[in-house]
C-alpha cells in the first residue's frame, strides 16, 4: 500500500531531526497504531504519509508508484487518502452537511454526491445536527463529522492523528469502534497516531517511535 525508504526529515535548517533514516511498509488492509512520546516524530510521519510534508531525502511509494510531486499527492488525497486531523479542521462557517460534502466536490457529480452525503449522515447519526455549525457541536460530534468527511470518497488509506485525544472514555471507544469497523468492513488501511495505550492496543500492528526512529514494530491480536 504505502512504503517509506530511507526517509529523513529535519527542521530548523537541519538542526532538528524529526525522522532519522526510516524504512516502513504498510500493507493494504492493515490497522497500525503509531505511538511514542511527544517529539518522537509521530505527527511528522503522518504528514509525510499524507503528502502534507516532504522528506529531505528518501522515497515514498504508494501502490507501487513513487510519489515525488505535489500534483501526485493532491490526486491521492482527493481519491485514495482520507485524513482525520487532531483538531478536526472543520470549516466553522459551513454546516455539518457542507463540511462533509466539500470533500466530494472535486470528484462526484451532484446526484451521486447527495446520495453519498445522505448515507454518511445516516451512518454517523448526524441527522439531528446536520444543519448546525461546528462551533455548536461537542467534541464527539465534531470527530464524527471529521471522520465522515475523511471517508466520503471511500479512501484506500485512512490516517488519523490523535482521533480520541480530546474525548472522554466512552466517546473515545465509540470513535474507535467506527474506525476499526471501517477497517474491517472495507479493507481500508488504517494508521492511527495516538498517546492512548487503549487505542494503540486495538491495532493489529503497533509501531513505537523514539527520536525519529522505529524502536518497536509488533503484531498483536485484533480485539
Amino acid at each position: 500500500m504505502i512504503r517509506l525508504a530511507n526517509v529523513v526529515k529535519t527542521y530548523d535548517d537541519g538542526r532538528t531531526t524529526a525522522l532519522a533514516p526510516l524504512n516502513l511498509a504498510v500493507a493494504k488492509g492493515e490497522h497500525v497504531s503509531i505511538t511514542g512520546r511527544s517529539g518522537s516524530g509521530k505527527s511528522t510521519l503522518l504528514n509525510l504519509l499524507a503528502g502534507l510534508d516532504r522528506p529531505d531525502t528518501g522515497d515514498i511509494w504508494f501502490d507501487g508508484e513513487q510519489v515525488t510531486q505535489a500534483r501526485q499527492w493532491t490526486a491521492l488525497r482527493a481519491r485514495q487518502i482520507g485524513i482525520v486531523f487532531q483538531h478536526y479542521c472543520l470549516l466553522a462557517d459551513f454546516t455539518v452537511r457542507e463540511n462533509i460534502d466539500i470533500g466530494m466536490m472535486p470528484l462526484e457529480q451532484a446526484p451521486a454526491r447527495r446520495r453519498r452525503l445522505d448515507e454518511l449522515v445516516e451512518t454517523f447519526d448526524l441527522a439531528r445536527i446536520a444543519s448546525q455549525f461546528p462551533p455548536t457541536l461537542s467534541g464527539g460530534e465534531r470527530q464524527r463529522v471529521a471522520i465522515a468527511r475523511a471517508i466520503a470518497n471511500r479512501p484506500a488509506l485512512l490516517l488519523a492523528d490523535e482521533p480520541t485525544g480530546n474525548l472522554n472514555t466512552e466517546a473515545s471507544r465509540n470513535i474507535m469502534d467506527i474506525l476499526t469497523g471501517l477497517n474491517a468492513a472495507s479493507d481500508c488501511t488504517l494508521i492511527v497516531v495516538t498517546h492512548d495505550p487503549a487505542v494503540a492496543a486495538r491495532a493489529a500492528r503497533r509501531i513505537e517511535l523514539r527520536d525519529g526512529t522505529v524502536i518497536s514494530d509488533t503484531d498483536g491480536a485484533r480485539p
